[in-house]
């Protein structure tokens, strides 16, 4: 955007590059254009953004309740109490 604005506004480039410094009214539409898109992106991602926020993140992980039901019957396997040592292998 720096280089775009140099080869406007800088005299020696812009008489090179053959540019010239735009309107009011040029400003005018350039907003414009740049609003409107801006615009169209956010309509568009408010009218596609799910209705619930679980489907939002479908990989998320589980409410912590859910974890704790979940290990309050399972007892931890440790290399004590299954005879293994840590990578598997049963212990002499």
């Amino acid at each position: 955007m720096t280089l775009q604005f140099l080869a406007v506004y800088l005299s020696p480039l812009a008489a090179v590059l053959g540019t010239v410094k735009p309107s009011a009214i040029d400003w005018i539409v350039i907003a414009s254009c740049g609003l409107l898109t801006i615009g169209i992106v956010e309509l568009t991602k408010f009218w596609e953004k799910p209705r619930t926020e679980t489907s939002r993140f479908p990989h998320s992980l589980p409410k912590p309740d859910a974890d704790l039901a979940y290990f309050a019957g399972h007892k931890l396997c440790s290399s004590e109490t299954t005879g293994k040592g840590h990578n598997g292998n049963l212990r002499h």
